[in-house]
């Protein structure tokens, strides 16, 4: 400070915790401030302080990595200012109190204090060859005083990008920050744009799951209808009009929807997949080692059932008297199949495949049916297995092991067992059937190498439209050991209806033993037994008989025989009025031959799409979180 008689008064640095900036709170080493001309200690000591709270990054749910970073702090450059900071700018006898530099916080008021403090003027000087793209000089002040930019950002903790930005905003005379805003920025997505995102989402086929549908509203896209696909088919849709970016149609498809697109069929071990994510956050050894013994009881399961199925292989093909089977789903495949866009906005019909593969004689079998002919149900796979084991089990055969995954709504419930029961009291030498189940996520079974085969010759066919080119490609898709393809009829389909009303279907044994269907492993049945069915939590524990037959009246039978079994859908399975609507609607795009097929479709106002090809729960679900 220059007094009033022309001496310089000797000025002290001020204490390290009154200088502060908009974006800090504190200053280097005090003892580096008596490098600086005492006009600007002057400068920073009026400045009030600018709170720039810590912040935490990296925080987990486990409570690792957390990681706390501060808010920026002031720097003051190395060296002093280029400029000359006081050109004697303090004139003798001028007033050199300074005001306080008050500065709030906010992004706002940031901005507005920038542009008051920058002074912009047109370039003066240019150079006559210069391609100089400099538009403007500018001019820092901190509180009237004019500094370079370098001691301008530093003070201020900013960068300079902020500086333009904040001039930027100066010349379109708005300086406000309109991020996050609840009325959104000058990119804000108009309501008309949002309205056609989300008309295109609802114009998409969505159907309802069939487990648990009473407790949740989750609809389901088709599994190969990815978000990438979806956004595509909107600018397929769209055209040159304009449109919503990708991240906002995902934003839209996430916010405005309860949707979920169908996993594809493929088996993965839930437990392991669990056990594993313990295991990587565990933090104490013995929670460790609780695991890992866990995950080896687990392993253990797993490999019994699989070591018991190929002993069970290995006896069918060396003993005349045992055959053992596998059966499985396939995946559904939609019908017709066409590559054209429009597709994906229609409701398909679904065509059916169940396989069976016989371990004696090394060959597989294919039994196919289309949605409008039955479902996807127990009765179904039921009525399958009965075609098949009526045609192929000779009378040398006496003991039948069945193989299968562990699916409670088409192999494991009560319906398949009578439906079994009925078969084995009609064939002439067979005394016993057992069912045996792997444990999920660990189920391949041969069938699935027949699906494999089937699924990668499909993709060599862009166009097929009736179940007879289904068949034809199923047929040609392996040339060693081809597989055996029925077309199953509405009359081969068989319900237990009747059946079920002869019986009591128990929940506890005869000594009182609760039964679970989900945790059970083998289950079998005999013909010296007819009212009693066998279960197995393990395949080398003992059993608990479950007695399902009623007391004895006249006039009702003792045995469950295939006379009793109904038809289940006498004159077909009527799908939903949506869906045969759409199916109309594409008819165009069906050759004429084969137009015929969808004209002897019927639709019933009670049927609702799902997503697993099923509508209406035909068995009894248990579900247990603890089941493996």
């Amino acid at each position: 400070m220059i007094t009033a008689q022309g001496n310089e008064e000797p000025r002290r640095a001020q204490p390290l915790e009154t200088l502060s900036s908009p974006l800090s709170n504190n200053l280097t080493s005090p003892d580096r401030l008596e490098e600086y001309s005492s006009p600007i200690l002057d400068l920073l000591a009026n400045l009030s302080p600018f709170k720039s709270p810590d912040y935490i990054s990296g925080s987990s749910e486990y409570g690792d990595d957390i990681k706390v970073a501060g808010g920026k702090k002031m720097r003051l450059p190395n060296g002093k200012s280029r400029r000359t900071i006081i050109e004697e700018s303090t004139s003798e006898g001028e007033n050199t109190a300074k005001s306080p530099v008050f500065i709030p916080c906010s992004d706002d008021d940031t901005n507005m204090y920038i542009a008051a403090s920058v002074k912009e003027a047109d370039v003066k000087r240019r150079m006559t060859n210069s391609n100089m793209k400099k538009k403007f000089s500018r001019k820092y002040l901190l509180d009237k005083v004019e500094v370079c930019r370098n001691l301008y950002v530093k003070t201020l903790g900013v960068s300079i990008k902020r500086v333009n930005t904040a001039l930027t905003k100066l010349r379109s005379q708005d300086c406000l920050d309109r991020r996050g805003s609840k009325s959104g920025g000058w990119n804000k997505c108009s309501d008309e744009l949002v309205s056609q995102v989300i008309c295109h989402i609802n114009s998409l086929p969505k159907y309802k799951s069939h487990y648990r549908r009473s407790e949740s509203e989750t609809e389901y896209l088709m599994s190969d209808l990815t978000l990438d696909k979806m956004y595509d088919l909107y600018c397929e849709h769209v055209g040159e009009a304009e449109k919503v970016s990708k991240a906002m149609y995902t934003k839209l498809f996430y916010t405005n929807f309860n949707l979920k697109r169908a996993p594809l069929k493929k088996d993965t071990c839930n437990k392991c997949d669990t056990l594993q994510a313990k295991l990587t956050h565990c933090k104490t050894t013995e929670e460790k080692t609780a695991i890992d013994t866990e995950r080896e009881e687990h392993c253990r399961k797993w490999e019994q059932a699989r070591h018991v199925m190929k002993t069970d292989f290995i006896l069918a093909t060396q003993c005349k008297e045992l055959e053992c089977l596998t059966f499985d789903l396939q995946k559904t495949l939609p019908m017709p199949k066409i590559p054209t866009g429009i597709i994906y906005y229609k409701r398909q019909l679904w065509l059916y495949n169940m396989g069976i593969y016989s371990a004696k004689t090394n060959s597989s079998g294919c039994f196919v049916w289309i949605e409008g002919m039955a479902g996807k149900g127990a009765q179904e796979v039921g009525s399958c297995l009965l075609k098949y084991l009526g045609e192929h089990i000779s009378e040398d055969v006496e003991e039948l092991i069945l193989w299968s995954d562990s699916c409670g709504g088409q192999n494991r419930n009560i319906k398949l067992i009578l439906m079994l029961k009925a078969f084995l009291h009609c064939h002439p030498t067979l005394k016993k059937i057992t069912q045996k189940f792997l444990i999920p996520g660990h189920s391949y079974l041969p069938n699935d190498r027949d699906f494999s085969h089937i699924e990668s010759a499909i993709k060599k066919y862009p166009r097929l439209y009736t179940p007879d080119d289904y068949i034809q490609v199923i047929k040609d898709c392996k040339k060693k050991n081809p597989l055996k393809v029925t077309l199953m009829a509405k009359s081969d389909f068989l319900g237990t209806s009747k059946v079920e009303k002869m019986i009591i279907n128990r929940k506890r044994g005869i000594n009182k033993e609760c039964i679970n269907w989900l945790q059970t492993r083998e289950i079998y049945i005999e013909r010296d037994s007819p009212s009693s069915i066998y279960f197995k939590t393990d395949f080398f524990g003992n059993s608990v008989e479950v007695n399902v037959g009623r007391a004895p009246v006249r006039g009702r039978p003792g045995l469950i025989l295939m006379e009793h079994l109904v038809p289940l859908w006498p004159s077909g399975k009527p799908v939903s009025p949506a869906k045969l609507a759409d199916i109309q609607s594409i008819l165009h795009l069906i050759p004429q031959d084969a137009q015929s097929f969808y004209h002897g479709l019927n639709c019933d106002n009670t049927i609702e799409d799902d997503i697993d090809g099923l509508d209406t729960v035909d068995f009894e679900i248990q579900f247990d979180d603890n089941v493996e």
